[in-house]
């Protein structure tokens, strides 16, 4: 399983971070930073477990309990940026 864990490494959660920062400005993604930086003896799913624990509280911490519209409008605008779309 050690090519599926490449899928969310640190690289890919930077480019995240650098897409997030561009769709919402206000919010750190600091959690999110750190999460891509500690995945290194993780499985796939633990990767993924940490990287959303990270959003979410990164989005609490910007505006308070995230709520599902808030993280929905983030994520479609984070979604027409291609560096997000073409990783390779």
């Amino acid at each position: 399983m050690g090519a599926m864990n490449e899928l969310i490494d640190q690289a890919a959660v930077g480019t995240l971070v650098r897409v997030l920062a561009d769709a919402a400005p206000n919010v750190a993604w600091s959690g999110v930073a750190d999460a891509g930086a500690s995945l290194a003896k993780l499985s796939l799913r633990e990767r993924t477990d940490h990287v959303s624990r990270a959003l979410l509280a990164d989005l609490a911490a910007a505006s308070g309990p995230a709520e599902y519209s808030t993280a929905a409008r983030i994520f479609r605008r984070a979604l027409r940026n291609s560096d997000l779309r073409h990783r390779g």
